[in-house]
């Protein structure tokens, strides 16, 4: 029961604390740091809650060792009788992780095949309609004054720019929307957004899910303004964001943060402690991802001997 409800203590702590946290963090670590905090947060969240009520109403359930869980798990998951208690008790456990997971599973599954739908009509549509560029198979035009770039979801892209872009940029910025819009592709940023897109979506009562979609969303454009800016440099890229801040659909706000965050210096302080904090915070999440399908597996074999 005590480690039911510590899961439970530390994923509600989680759901309404942790988004002002990694809010802070921003302000220290490295974007891409930022993001995976982000991300083992949200992980540590989704896998202690359903854990943690499963133990606080299964207190008999106790962690076994992993390479006798395993083989216990995948004994008891063949049994014939395993989703067959005898319990209230266990029948209310089921159904609370079997509500969470289902709400969970029927928001992500369509809004995935939305977000692929619309990927592969925005794919056909430009196969029709934008010329590429020579000497670069991944970037291609389309016709418009106005100048403009974005990224298509997926590694293989492309990258749009408008003509106006083409014929009003320098060749310095105009290499650094390019490498931005490169990393946003090679970096999977478009997966990122969209699965907590899904989570706000699925969750819609938890701050940490609430918070999660404009922050991770900057965090991204702050990450691909940082590989550009490592290949082009700070002051090509700053340049591209004052010259052209319409070419991105980003709103005013982010923009400016993103100025801000490449104009003011980087600490050295932090770019030393960073790596230590996002490796605490990436073992905690690992315990409790541990912890989690261990007590579940184990959790499986108690119905199955009930």
């Amino acid at each position: 029961m005590t480690a039911g409800l510590l899961l439970i203590t530390a994923a509600l702590a989680l759901a309404w604390y942790a988004a002002p946290a990694l809010r802070l963090a921003r302000r220290t670590l490295s974007p891409a740091l930022a993001l995976t905090a982000w991300v083992l947060t949200a992980t540590g969240l989704l896998l202690a809650l359903p854990a943690g009520i499963a133990l606080l109403l299964f207190p008999e359930v106790t962690t076994a060792a992993w390479s006798a869980t395993v083989h216990r798990c995948w004994t008891a998951l063949r049994a014939a009788g395993l989703f067959a208690p005898e319990s209230g008790l266990h029948t209310t456990a089921v159904l609370l992780v079997t509500l969470l997971v289902s709400r969970l599973l029927l928001i992500v599954i369509p809004h995935a095949r939305r977000v692929r739908h619309r990927t592969g009509n925005h794919r056909d549509a430009l196969a029709l309609l934008a010329t590429p560029v020579p000497g670069r198979r991944d970037v291609v035009t389309l016709p418009h004054d106005q100048p403009l770039a974005y990224s298509l979801a997926g590694a293989a892209g492309p990258t749009v720019v408008s003509t106006g872009l083409l014929s009003q940029a320098p060749e310095g910025q105009l290499a650094a929307v390019l490498a931005h819009e490169q990393a946003h592709r090679t970096r999977r940023h478009h997966l990122l957004v969209a699965s907590f897109a899904a989570l706000r979506k699925a969750f819609p009562f938890v701050p940490l899910f609430r918070a999660a979609p404009a922050e991770v969303a900057l965090l991204t454009e702050l990450d691909a303004d940082a590989v550009a800016a490592r290949g082009q440099g700070v002051p090509a890229v700053l340049a591209a964001l004052r010259a052209f801040p319409h070419h991105t659909a980003a709103p005013g706000e982010q923009l400016a943060a993103r100025i801000a965050h490449l104009s003011r210096p980087s600490g050295r302080y932090w770019r030393r402690a960073a790596p230590v904090l996002v490796l605490a915070c990436a073992v905690v999440s690992a315990g409790w991802a541990a912890s989690a399908v261990s007590e579940l597996c184990v959790l499986s074999l108690v119905l199955g001997a009930h």
